[in-house]
């Protein structure tokens, strides 16, 4: 309702409305799906308004991966919105946003924002998708960020720990199993304070070293006395460094390796085929009954 240049007031209310319509209609192209609920009561000037925001996504999925649900609930301060909490709640772990942001509704808005951020137990395999070169087996993060913008100056504070359970280079054939990994936030990244791998092999040692922020990764990995297996024959211990870099969109995998010992089998490899091919035939076949 309107009146003399002013909204009086304004009411709107989504249930339970399934993102997967709006997806085969073309207006959803994120690959997030789910059921969104949404309720809205504003008053007030368009360009300074306000009132309370609330929304909520269930049956998040992303692909394969259960996302949980998100709940949301914001008040619109005139030229601010003020985010009361945003929580994220998987089946492993959950996170929490609060903050202020600009309200953008015509003409130039405050450049500054102000968010924190709380993750406990939170299961990123979502995130960790975008590094395809790498596959991590189960990571979890705990951390306790500031995210803000100062006089247009992005800025991060605060830091945490990331524990995987595995991670594997597939094209390099390398394998990981359980580390921690401390991160603390160093202005515009979130940098790996102590990052010590575990690598197969027998006396192998590995660490990671570097960063990630907005824009990407900028990690390397170092090791010695690796052990590989490329699962085309080929195995053998190296020391290497290993690079992911770039944009989130598409990061890429780098590095060199000197090989210290190496072993090339095609008759191993078909063998082990072979093997695998029996072991699933005996596996399918279902005892008679007598």
């Amino acid at each position: 309702r309107r009146a003399a240049g002013r909204w009086k007031r304004i009411k709107a209310r989504l249930e339970g409305f399934d993102l997967q319509s709006w997806a085969q209609a073309g207006v959803w192209r994120s690959p997030v799906r789910g059921r969104v609920s949404f309720q809205a009561r504003v008053s007030g000037d368009l360009r300074s308004p306000s009132g309370v925001v609330r929304a909520a996504l269930r049956q998040a999925r992303y692909g394969e991966l259960d996302l949980g649900g998100l709940d949301l609930e914001a008040r619109l301060d005139g030229r601010l919105a003020r985010l009361d909490r945003l929580d994220w709640t998987l089946p492993t772990g959950r996170a929490r946003v609060t903050g202020t942001a600009p309200l953008v509704i015509g003409g130039p808005a405050p450049a500054d924002f102000n968010f924190f951020v709380e993750a406990r137990s939170l299961d990123v395999s979502a995130l960790a998708q975008r590094l395809r070169a790498v596959a991590l087996a189960a990571p979890i993060v705990d951390a306790d960020v500031n995210v803000r913008r100062e006089g247009g100056a992005f800025r991060l504070e605060g830091g945490g720990r990331a524990m995987i359970a595995g991670a594997s280079v597939p094209s390099a054939g390398l394998l990981f199993g359980p580390a921690a990994i401390d991160f603390q936030a160093d202005g515009r990244h979130l940098r790996v304070v102590s990052g010590e791998l575990s690598p197969e092999g027998k006396g192998a040692q590995a660490r990671l070293e570097g960063s990630v922020g907005p824009e990407g990764p900028a990690l390397r990995v170092t090791g010695e006395r690796i052990h590989f297996d490329t699962g085309r024959g080929l195995t053998g211990e190296a020391d290497a460094v290993v690079d992911i870099a770039g944009f989130w969109r598409s990061p890429h995998l780098s590095g060199t390796a000197a090989v210290l010992n190496a072993d090339f089998s095609p008759q191993g490899r078909r063998e082990k085929r072979r093997l695998e091919r029996r072991a699933g035939a005996a596996g399918s076949r279902r005892p008679s009954a007598k």
